[in-house]
């Protein structure tokens, strides 16, 4: 008995740690796509109770970092399509490779 209690431990170990990693990557990501838009949101391009960083700058025209280089942007993307929305896309169509890790 105590073989099967320890195997059945050891796998519901497996299964917690497993779902604590994606809870952390979640919310990472969720951070991570809020960060985005803050930063690279320009006033005009905002819903009205949106807040952005150029909020915070008088005139906000002084604050542009620019476009959103690509690495960001593919990031924001993934965030929005694998947790932020219902989609038909497949989470499985991004590897490792595919977020530079």
């Amino acid at each position: 008995m105590s073989s099967t209690y320890f195997v059945e431990l050891r796998r519901i170990s497996r299964q917690t740690k497993d779902f604590s990693s994606k809870l952390c990557l979640s919310s990472f990501a969720i951070h991570l796509r809020n960060l985005i838009d803050f930063f690279y949101t320009q006033p005009g391009d905002a819903r009205n109770d949106d807040v952005v960083a150029a909020d915070f700058f008088d005139p906000a025209s002084a604050w542009n970092l620019g476009a959103i280089p690509k690495s960001l942007n593919d990031a924001r993307e993934r965030a929005n399509k694998e947790i932020s929305h219902i989609t038909y896309r497949d989470p499985a169509d991004h590897d490792r490779a595919s977020l530079g890790i």
